[in-house]
């Protein structure tokens, strides 16, 4: 198991993959359109509870 951990191309492959995620999570965020989603969202903890 020691082996599995201490790989260099394991190590390499975890370290792309990070680096595509976040990268992905970055164009996620900045697209077109993005800023009024979370304006939108940023606006739901202060909406009145239509239940009571």
């Amino acid at each position: 198991m020691k082996e599995l951990f201490a790989s260099a191309s394991f190590g390499l492959i975890g370290l792309v993959f990070f680096v595509v995620l976040f990268a992905l999570i970055l164009i996620w965020l900045f697209q077109p359109g993005a800023k009024d989603y979370f304006k939108q969202q940023g606006k739901i903890p202060l909406k009145d509870d239509e239940n009571e």
